[in-house]
C-alpha cells in the first residue's frame, strides 16, 4: 500500500490540443466516508474520454481548468479505507458509480442518486461525476479517491474489465425497465454504442 509521500502515474490533460500525456501525482488520501481504489481497469467513453483526447470545441471550456485527468467507468480494488466509512475493509473487488450524490435530497431518498438534486457540477449533464468534474480527478491513474457509497463488490467470476461496464448495462437494463415493453414485443435499438447494446441485452 503506498503512502501519501509516493507518486502514481497518471494520464492527464495538460494542453489544450489534440492528446494526453503521461504524468506523475502524489497518490491521493482518502477523507471521511472515502476509499482509494486501485484501479485496474477502465472504460474510454466516446463520448467524453474520446472527444476530450481530441479536443473538441465543446470541450475548450476545460482549458482554464487544466491538466485534467479524466476516467469515469472502472474497476478495481479497495486500496485504503478513510475515517467514517462502514462496510469496506480493503482487498475488495468493485466497480464504482461514478455520479455524486448527497443522499439526503428526494430523488437519493427515491433510490434516484443520478439525478442528485444537491450536487451539481461542471460535467456536460450538470451533475457532478467523478473524472468528469474540474475538482475530482478520475480513473486514468493507478489510484483514485471515491465515496464510499458509490461502491458496487464485483461477484466472483466477474472480471475488472467487464466491471467497467456495469454502468453502461444499467442504462439499458433501465431504459427497459422504465418503458412499457413486454414480452413478445419487438423494439428497435438505435446506436450499436456500449450503452445500444446494454440496451439490446436487456429487450432480449
Amino acid at each position: 500500500m503506498p503512502t501519501s509521500e509516493e507518486r502514481m502515474t497518471v494520464l492527464e490533460k495538460r494542453d489544450p490540443g489534440p492528446g494526453m500525456t503521461l504524468a506523475e501525482r502524489p497518490v491521493p488520501t482518502p477523507g471521511d466516508g472515502e476509499v482509494r481504489i486501485a484501479v485496474e481497469s477502465v472504460g474510454i467513453d466516446g463520448g467524453v474520454e474520446a472527444p476530450f483526447h481530441r479536443w473538441e470545441e465543446p470541450y475548450h471550456r476545460y482549458e482554464p481548468h487544466l491538466p485534467q485527468v479524466f476516467g469515469h467507468e472502472f474497476a478495481g480494488v479497495v486500496d485504503a479505507v478513510g475515517p467514517d466509512v462502514e462496510g469496506w475493509t480493503g482487498g475488495e473487488r468493485v466497480a464504482v458509480e461514478p455520479r455524486f450524490s448527497c443522499g439526503r435530497c428526494r430523488n437519493c431518498r427515491e433510490g434516484e442518486q443520478n439525478l442528485c438534486t444537491e450536487r451539481p457540477g461542471f460535467s456536460p449533464h450538470g451533475r457532478r461525476s467523478i473524472g468528469i468534474d474540474v475538482d475530482t480527478p478520475g480513473a486514468l491513474a493507478e489510484y483514485v479517491v471515491v465515496p464510499a457509497r458509490n461502491l458496487y463488490e464485483l461477484p466472483e467470476g466477474v472480471t475488472y474489465d467487464e466491471g467497467v461496464f456495469l454502468e453502461l448495462l444499467a442504462i439499458g437494463v433501465h431504459a427497459v425497465d422504465v418503458s412499457p415493453v413486454g414480452v413478445g414485443d419487438r423494439v428497435a435499438v438505435t446506436g450499436p454504442g456500449s450503452a445500444g447494446l446494454s440496451a439490446l441485452v436487456a429487450a432480449r
